[in-house]
């Protein structure tokens, strides 16, 4: 049986400064207490709603600190460790909890869309191409 931890960083109430925390070291001391690291699961989300005009700008700057920043800092701090575990012929996977939004958008949840879609972009584009 493998064991299994998890590690949870709220960015609800300051999401840049909090997001600056998720950083290599403390990557690092996953891959230390496991040995190595198969799976990431992002789950940032914030939910904002309004038209791209009335919606104020930090409302828009929140979604996209949360639901894009999130994914992207997680994914950097991880993604060294998960390419190891591909090299030693190990699985490894990044999971990001999305909705739908990540695939279309609505006229109220431009910003809320617009984050979701770029994160499912920036983890698509980490798989690394066949060889």
């Amino acid at each position: 049986m493998r064991e299994v931890s998890a590690a949870l960083h709220d960015v609800a109430e300051d999401a840049w400064n909090t997001l600056r925390g998720l950083d290599e070291a403390g990557a690092d001391a996953v891959a230390t207490m496991h040995g190595i690291v198969h799976l990431l699961v992002n789950n940032s989300v914030i939910s904002v709603a309004g038209t791209v005009e009335d919606l104020p700008v930090a409302r828009i700057e929140d979604a996209m600190a949360v639901n894009f920043w999130g994914v992207v800092h997680g994914c950097r701090a991880f993604l060294r460790h998960l390419r190891a575990a591909v090299r030693r012929g190990e699985p490894a996977a990044i999971c990001n909890v999305l909705s739908d939004f990540a695939l279309f958008a609505l006229p109220t949840k431009a910003a809320y869309a617009a984050s979701k879609h770029a994160a499912r972009s920036v983890v698509d584009s980490t798989a690394e191409p066949p060889r």
